[in-house]
């Protein structure tokens, strides 16, 4: 599985480079930045920000007019067991006048090709709870991208299991406690593949959300359950509220006689935040041959988990309504 810690750590880090850039040009270090040494320096610096102690990253054909356009060849990316990401023609442009209102505004975000070899090899760290609150940080300007697309998105077999060519579109803001994203990611090697994500959050603590996900293959599903075998796996995702009061409808397929369908419940509580589910579960392939007369062709379930900051996932409730038996837990 990809462990996407280490790539959201890097891009952070450029993010933060790019911080630093537009402080230069505070500064006044514009006109130097645009010439070939100041592009020299730029280069040096993204390199040393995504590298690891003895395994340099390659930064090559850095040009354009830093920090507001700029235009990367090739970037290169290794840890300890050799190079594991790579950028073909990237190309960064923002609109610096934005600044002026507080607002950092990405009008393009592009790549040809992003090509990511294996996971990357990340350094150990001890383990963080997750927190069960939710806030939008706080930002000392507005955030504002109109445009990213990515030509071609490869992942080795050693990522997924299989190999993957996709294409990625994608827009988004973040200001004063709102929030909007529109993402479409699409497979482009003719299996079909699809991920569809629109939401939004308002200062209100309003999520409205829509998910789409569909996986034709079958390589997914019989990766998590050997005994199903290639199906097709769909997974549609959409609700509203506030996150006091969440409700949700969940619908996922596998083939023509695999199917869920779900209420989804989500709530705040004094100590965290409750999680519910319920409906019915048709899921009689995906159990060994032995157990499938004693669940039935249909069975209906509630489920309730509770989560709490720096405790593990509490069961609140569990009732499974099958053919020969009832089971309750919790």
């Amino acid at each position: 599985m990809l462990n996407y810690r280490p790539i959201i750590r890097r891009t952070a880090i450029g993010v933060a480079v790019m911080a630093l850039l537009v402080a230069a040009v505070i500064g006044g270090g514009w006109l130097w930045l645009g010439s070939d040494d100041g592009r020299f320096f730029l280069a040096e610096k993204l390199a040393q920000a995504l590298s690891q102690p003895g395994h340099p990253a390659q930064v090559e054909g850095l040009t354009g007019q830093p920090p507001f356009h700029l235009r990367l060849a090739h970037l290169i990316v290794p840890d300890s067991q050799g190079d594991w990401l790579s950028i073909d023609n990237a190309v960064l442009d923002i609109d610096g006048k934005a600044l002026l209102r507080r607002t950092l505004r990405i009008e393009r975000l592009t790549a040809d090709s992003i090509t990511v070899d294996r996971a990357p090899i990340s350094q150990p760290s001890a383990a963080k709870p997750s927190p069960t609150s939710f806030s939008l940080p706080r930002l000392p300007v507005a955030l504002e991208l109109d445009n990213l697309d990515i030509a071609k998105i490869n992942l080795a077999p050693a990522v997924l299991g299989q190999g993957v060519t996709a294409y990625l579109s994608a827009r988004a803001s973040l200001h004063e406690g709102r929030a909007n994203a529109h993402v479409d990611l699409h497979r482009t090697d003719g299996t079909g593949g699809q991920l569809r994500l629109d939401l939004s959050y308002s200062p209100d603590d309003r999520l409205t959300l829509a998910l789409h996900a569909a996986e034709p293959t079958g390589l997914l599903l019989a990766a998590l359950d050997p005994i199903a075998g290639k199906r097709p796996l769909t997974l549609d995702l959409a609700g509203a509220g506030t996150l006091s009061d969440w409700s949700g409808d969940l619908k996922l397929t596998g083939g023509k006689d695999v199917r869920v369908d779900s209420g989804v419940l989500i709530g705040r509580q004094r100590a965290g935040l409750m999680i519910k589910a319920g409906g019915e579960a048709r899921i009689q392939p995906l159990l060994p041959v032995n157990m499938r007369g004693a669940a039935g062709l249909a069975v209906p379930f509630a489920i309730g988990v509770g989560i709490e900051d720096g405790k593990p996932l509490r069961l609140d409730h569990l009732r499974l309504h099958m053919a020969a038996v009832d089971v309750e837990a919790g």
